[in-house]
Formats: structure tokens, C-alpha cells, sequence
């Protein structure tokens, strides 16, 4: 099973951050309602701009031609 890279930002301040989760909707909550201290909590980033699933390295298909 794969993951999610996804990109939090406060619009009015100009602040962002990206994260990796294997649970995107329970850590998109996490952040918006403060759940856990830290950078986002601190400068109140909590809007979702992006994600995206990745799959882990080893199950990715061999790129060398």
C-alpha cells in the first residue's frame, strides 16, 4: 500500500507545509483542529492545497531503460 504527500498552507500568511501520511483524512484533521503541536499548529496552516498517492520505492516499476 502506497501513501500520501500532501501540501497545508495559510493563505493570508504565505505558509506552508508538505507531509507524508499513510492516513490522509484522519492527519487533514489532525492539523486543522490542532490535535497535535508543532509548525503547523503554531502558525495556524490548515488548508489542504494538494495531495497525492505515491506507492513505496520498492513497488514502483524498474525506470532504467
Amino acid at each position: 500500500m502506497g501513501g500520501f504527500v500532501y501540501i497545508l498552507a495559510n493563505m493570508r500568511r504565505g505558509r506552508t507545509y508538505i507531509g507524508v501520511t499513510s492516513d490522509l483524512v484522519r492527519r487533514v484533521y489532525e492539523h486543522r483542529e490542532g490535535l497535535v503541536s508543532g509548525y503547523t499548529k503554531a502558525r495556524d496552516i490548515k488548508r489542504l492545497l494538494a495531495q497525492a498517492l505515491v506507492q513505496p520505492l520498492e513497488a514502483r516499476p524498474d525506470r532504467a531503460a
